[in-house]
């Protein structure tokens, strides 16, 4: 049997098939290696419902602000201003949550300089992926795309104190989610809606031939049946 993949957010190849990437160097990487890949470009510019449907689809949204090692400000946006070198003012700031979840770029004016202040939120482009596969399935009756595989950092468990993450599930299974009683997500766990089937673990790379330590979120959602578990948490070997 033959399983149609598709991957957004392509990076240089990582999963693919046709792919969404709009960095030079990575799409020449995959145009290279994958000659008989179909480029979709800007991922804000994909409708899914006008594109192939796909049997799988992948995304590593970028982690810029999810990572403990960034903002780790998550799905939120942050405008800083402390005036210019010539003017120095008392630092403004202002947290707003990103309520537009296909906005890109954000606007804000400093009340103390007037200065305007704009921000982007890279890892709220995330919505975008899950706008694309609802759209694919919409236009094909549920069908395609039957599994979606999110791969992610660990810092989207605690970023925003644990509500990205629980937004990336409500995302999915489009249900509410409540966050753990003791604040903190587990490494590896299940969500099973009558629409979806969904599972997520930490793997680490040094375990799966990579000779360095590098830990990332893998999910699974099934929406045609109930082997996400199976998928994620049954190897065939070691």
């Amino acid at each position: 049997m033959n399983i149609k993949l598709g991957s957004l957010f392509d990076g240089i190849g990582g999963f693919p098939f046709s792919a969404s990437e709009i960095e030079p160097w990575p799409v020449k990487a995959t145009s290279k290696h994958f000659p008989g890949m179909t480029h979709l470009g800007d991922i804000t510019k994909i409708n899914g419902a006008e594109i192939e449907p796909t049997d799988v689809i992948t995304f590593g949204s970028p982690c810029t602000r999810l990572s403990v090692a960034g903002r780790h400000d998550g799905f939120d946006i942050s405008f800083k201003c402390e005036g210019s070198n010539d003017q120095p003012h008392d630092c403004y700031k202002k947290t707003i949550r990103a309520t537009d979840k296909y906005q890109y770029l954000y606007k804000d004016i400093c009340p103390i300089c007037g200065k305007e202040l704009s921000e982007t939120n890279e890892s709220a482009l995330f919505f975008h992926a899950i706008r694309v596969i609802k759209e694919m399935r919409c236009a094909t009756n549920g069908t395609y795309p039957r599994f979606i595989v999110w791969e992610n950092v660990p810092g989207a468990f605690s970023s925003n104190k644990g509500e990205d993450f629980r937004t990336v599930l409500e995302e999915i299974t489009e249900t509410e989610i409540p966050i753990p009683r003791s604040g903190k997500w587990a490494t590896a766990g299940m969500v099973r809606t009558e629409r979806v089937d969904l599972a997520w673990r930490v793997l680490d790379a040094q375990y799966w031939g990579v000779p360095q330590r590098r830990r990332r979120i893998f999910l699974v959602a099934d929406f045609g049946g109930q082997c996400a578990g199976e998928i994620l948490f049954k190897p065939e070997s070691l």
